[in-house]
């Protein structure tokens, strides 16, 4: 499953989804996706990278789009 473009942008330089399971010394693993052309991002808990990119592509941009 692709990434669609930036919901703001439209950009396609996006950087993820990107596994991070430590915030500072504990255990929080989270799934996150930015946009490298703006200041764009989410993250999303989930044990795969699925549910983030699922988040992802539903996103409309502001105003309804």
């Amino acid at each position: 499953m692709g990434l669609k473009p930036c919901p703001f942008c439209g950009s396609n330089d996006l950087d993820g989804p990107n596994l991070t399971e430590y915030i500072g010394d504990h255990y929080a693993p989270y799934w996150r996706i930015d946009c490298d052309n703006c200041p764009c991002g989410m993250e999303v808990d989930g044990k795969t990278d699925k549910p983030v990119i699922e988040a992802w592509n539903e996103r409309r941009p502001k105003g309804g789009g």
